[in-house]
């Protein structure tokens, strides 16, 4: 099933120091999530038939395996905030998107090399790819997840 040509998210990272964690928004397309969702034993989950909270437990144990933070060898908690589905008329030809919400709490004694791993959507397409906006302190920049660099490091200030 392939519903269009383009297989691309959206999304923004925060990162906030007091507590130490990331704030994510990301951005994808509904009708690539939904069937993410199915292949990932959820059933079906219609994001027009299914009430918020059975969506948002299974989008967050979707997130929480898909989305990673890691200090060294630690991996950071997930703090799932909630998901939004566009509810504006969709213009002829564009795709409705689902907006993700969630932090990511840095382990206790962060220590080590810090990545930021994002393969959501990479097991159903082989052309997924992820422009994220990374914001510090110390400016912002973007990073790009594919299937080649699933895996990118993060330059983040810790405790």
């Amino acid at each position: 099933m392939q519903a269009h040509d383009l297989h691309q998210g959206q999304g923004e990272v925060q990162c906030l120091k007091d507590p130490l964690k990331l704030e994510l928004s990301l951005s994808w397309f509904v009708e690539d999530v939904e069937l993410a969702l199915i292949r990932a034993g959820h059933g079906l989950m219609r994001f027009d038939r299914r009430p918020a909270s059975e969506l948002d437990a299974a989008l967050r144990a979707y997130v929480d395996s898909h989305v990673q933070w890691r200090c060294g060898a630690a991996k950071a908690r997930l703090q799932w905030l909630g998901h939004e589905v566009d509810k504006a008329e969709v213009r002829a030809g564009a795709q409705q998107q689902v907006h993700l919400f969630f932090e990511l709490l840095a382990p206790e004694n962060a220590q080590g090399p810090q990545t930021l791993q994002l393969d959501a959507l990479m097991e159903i397409f082989a052309d997924q790819h992820h422009l994220i906006t990374l914001r510090t302190e110390s400016g912002r920049s973007t990073l790009r997840f594919d299937a080649k660099s699933r895996q990118r490091r993060l330059a983040v200030p810790v405790k």
